[in-house]
């Protein structure tokens, strides 16, 4: 018997016996936020630093332990997102975006183990403000974004991924050659699913 794993048919039909011993489910995001240095990065690993080390706050990311979902947790992944986010100051150029997203490709490992394995251009982000432009007195300053900013534009898993309780994870993008681009800017990974937590 074919199973519906869509987010919405999981989040409404009966729990099984394993999903009701892992406690309660949570409609839960997770993100990541590492900088892209011009000429200078190749590979990035996301997921590896928590709030409140490297200086990184809830803006950059929402981990609470390096490479583990938090102690006694676990974690289902229903789809994916990569964003490119510039500095406050300073507009990413489309010609940069282009040269990150089409030339790079992400693989999503559990404990060593490749789950998952995409270029970035498969990979729409779902979130941030819509592209535009508009002339100031500078010149013209453009925001493109990685795909619709709809959350339904991400990648859909087929299948839940499953991030058990204790058990390191890690999601990795590499560039053959590191992107030259005009300005330092952040890549986003976005996971979402649902976070299971022991019963209060």
């Amino acid at each position: 018997m074919n199973e519906d794993y869509s987010l919405g048919a999981f989040r409404t039909k009966a729990k099984t016996p394993t999903e009701a011993a892992l406690g309660e489910g949570l409609s839960w995001p997770m993100y990541d936020s590492v900088p892209i240095v011009t000429a200078v990065t190749n590979t990035l690993q996301f997921f590896q630093v928590p709030i409140g080390q490297a200086g990184k706050t809830q803006l950059e990311t929402n981990m609470r332990a390096a490479g583990l979902i938090q102690q006694g947790n676990a974690y289902d992944v229903f789809s994916i997102g990569i964003g490119i986010q510039n500095s406050a100051a300073v507009a990413i150029l489309p010609a940069d975006l282009r040269e990150i997203i089409d030339t790079g490709f992400l693989v999503f490992s559990i404990q060593d183990r490749e789950v998952f394995s995409a270029r970035l251009n498969m990979l729409p982000f779902g979130g941030g403000a819509a592209a535009f432009s508009g002339t100031f007195a500078a010149g013209v300053a453009e925001y493109p974004v990685n795909g619709i900013p709809d959350h339904r534009s991400r990648y859909q898993f087929k299948r839940r991924i499953r991030i058990p309780r204790n058990v390191n994870f890690v999601v990795s993008i590499t560039w053959p050659v590191a992107p030259t681009i005009a300005a330092t800017v952040n890549a986003i990974v976005w996971l979402d699913g649902v976070l299971w937590r022991p019963r209060a």
